[in-house]
């Protein structure tokens, strides 16, 4: 049962899936850009994100495993870590391209480029620190919804609350297990959460 509720935990907080949150709660919470724009459009949104950021990326990796060209899907070589982070950026900089160009506000085009931001700066330092991509990620998300409700004026209260809720558990059971030191943890957050307010008052 606690093998099973830690692989949970790591589904759940996959990055890629994390990513995902961040348009859903922003669109659904109704954020002042998104007031008077149609459900059937933020669906669309939301859809865009889930196939092109989690799914198709999810599908490329496993092809990339199968091919050998990733030893493992869990245990990942700086090597295989910087091949997925590749991958991924491609799908990152398509769905960029397409809300650049359909004109969606930029509370939800800025998304990919955090994550890009983010994707670099764990490409650059692998090798150098150990980092937790999940710790890095969840930090990305409550930086990007505390900034948002602050610069939209919008309460995002709840949000805020469970992203910081979620953070707790993720890098306790990421410690408790010895997968991540508490070290790890806490540099990985604190990349999170600089990378992305730098970021968003960059690009914003």
């Amino acid at each position: 049962m606690h093998i099973l509720v830690s692989r949970l935990l790591q589904f759940v907080f996959h990055p890629l899936i994390v990513v995902c949150y961040a348009p859903i709660i922003v669109m659904q919470s109704n954020v002042l850009p998104f007031f008077f724009v149609p459900q059937q459009a933020k669906d669309i949104l939301i859809q865009l994100f889930v196939w092109m950021i989690f799914i198709f990326p999810m599908l490329l990796i496993i092809l990339l495993n199968k091919q050998k060209f990733l030893s493992s899907y869990s245990v990942l070589s700086p090597k295989d870590l910087r091949l997925v982070l590749i991958a991924v950026g491609f799908s990152l900089l398509t769905v960029w391209f397409v809300l650049w160009v359909v004109d969606v506000p930029t509370i939800v085009t800025i998304i990919p480029i955090l994550a890009i931001v983010n994707e670099v700066i764990i490409f650059l330092l692998c090798k150098k620190v150990k980092l937790n991509v999940y710790s890095l990620s969840m930090s990305a998300l409550l930086t990007y919804l505390v900034l948002v409700s602050v610069l939209c004026n919008h309460n995002l209260l709840l949000a805020i609350l469970a992203s910081i809720l979620c953070v707790g558990v993720i890098n306790f059971s990421f410690i408790e297990e010895e997968i991540s030191s508490f070290k790890s943890v806490m540099i990985s957050s604190a990349i999170g959460v600089v990378a992305t307010a730098i970021a968003m008052f960059v690009f914003l």
